[in-house]
């Protein structure tokens, strides 16, 4: 009885108002704790990527024009192409668009060679017949062999009888 006695004797309204206080503070904070923290729970830009889990942002929450260069992007540059315009009334082959700069063509004696401004001998070559602009081509085939540097892919167009003729043509080089 004595220790209840001396229990009472502290139990002032300030020394309870305090212990409730505590209490609540400290159950609140759990309480938000527990609860789930959303996006719209935050101010815009006040999260950084540093604080962000791996992969835990989506393209769909990125600014692609805020992206910088990818530093393994050159790697990727496997594939390139050219379409070549070498009808018989011109006098050389000329590239009518390619996928990479400095793409020329040379043309001698029914060949026409594309040269790609860097190796592709190893790599892998496909051609075929292909008007370069909006008329259709005639009928037959193209192939490839390797050109006269390892820049360059060698082309030759046949008319549907096998007869080496001049013939625009589509060139897909994957390195």
């Amino acid at each position: 009885m004595k220790k209840l006695n001396g229990l009472r004797s502290r139990l002032t309204y300030a020394n309870v108002a305090a212990t409730l206080a505590l209490f609540l503070a400290l159950g609140g904070g759990a309480a938000i704790a527990a609860g789930q923290i959303t996006a719209k729970d935050l101010a815009p830009d006040s999260v950084g990527g540093s604080e962000l889990k791996a992969d835990a942002a989506k393209g769909k929450h990125i600014k692609e024009d805020t992206l910088e260069a990818v530093p393994t992007a050159g790697k990727a540059n496997n594939v390139l192409w050219a379409v070549v315009s070498n009808t018989a009334a011109n006098a050389n082959a000329t590239v009518v668009r390619a996928g990479q700069d400095l793409t020329t063509a040379f043309e001698g004696g029914g060949i026409v060679e594309v040269d790609f401004g860097r190796p592709v001998a190893s790599c892998v070559w496909n051609v075929t017949r292909g008007s370069a602009g909006a008329n259709s081509e005639q009928a037959g085939f193209a192939q490839a062999q390797p050109g006269s540097t390892v820049n360059r892919v060698q082309v030759q167009t046949r008319n549907a009888n096998g007869d080496i003729v001049d013939g625009d043509f589509h060139l897909t080089v994957i390195c």
